[in-house]
């Protein structure tokens, strides 16, 4: 598939991030497979598809990389024109969503908070998703803790543990 300008200039950005894991990059990773359905020249979109990890999504278009991670659908969206200004951050914040435990913590059906944590249990960032602000109360909450996608230096440390 040939794409446009603007789509490679999105994959370029989350390769960079992966190169920086010392990972293959979109389209060589066979973590992330291509959905065939919903790939053109303006629009591709992949599934991270690795046993006990986040499930994450990427929709990258000519105007913006979607996010998806867990069931919290586009909980990062960014434009094309803000991943021109800011690529390093776009970067930093790629490779963070990529070697950080995640914590996930569901209320009920509307409402999730992600956690991006170091190895040593510290909240580096977090995010919260509302799916329907009327059913987002924070009732009957549980939480559920994924490894890295890409450790950085902590596999032989955790040996496949979880943070504390």
């Amino acid at each position: 598939m040939k794409y446009n300008k603007e789509i490679l200039d999105n994959i370029d950005i989350i390769n960079q991030a992966l190169i920086l894991l010392e990972r293959e990059t979109l389209f060589f990773n066979k973590d992330f497979k291509l959905n065939k359905d919903i790939n053109s020249k303006d629009w591709i979109k992949l599934s991270l598809h690795k046993i006990n990890r986040v499930p994450i999504c990427l929709e990258i278009t000519s105007g913006e990389i979607r996010i998806d991670i867990d069931r919290a659908e586009e909980v990062i969206c960014i434009s094309h024109n803000f991943i021109k200004e800011n690529k390093e951050n776009i970067i930093k914040l790629i490779v963070m969503i990529l070697s950080s435990f995640i914590k996930v913590k569901y209320c009920g059906k509307g409402y999730t908070k992600i956690f991006f944590l170091d190895k040593n249990n510290k909240v580096l960032d977090a995010i919260e998703h509302y799916k329907n602000i009327l059913f987002s109360l924070k009732l009957k909450c549980k939480e559920h803790i994924y490894m890295p996608i890409y450790p950085r230096g902590i596999e032989s440390k955790h040996r496949g543990q979880l943070p504390p």
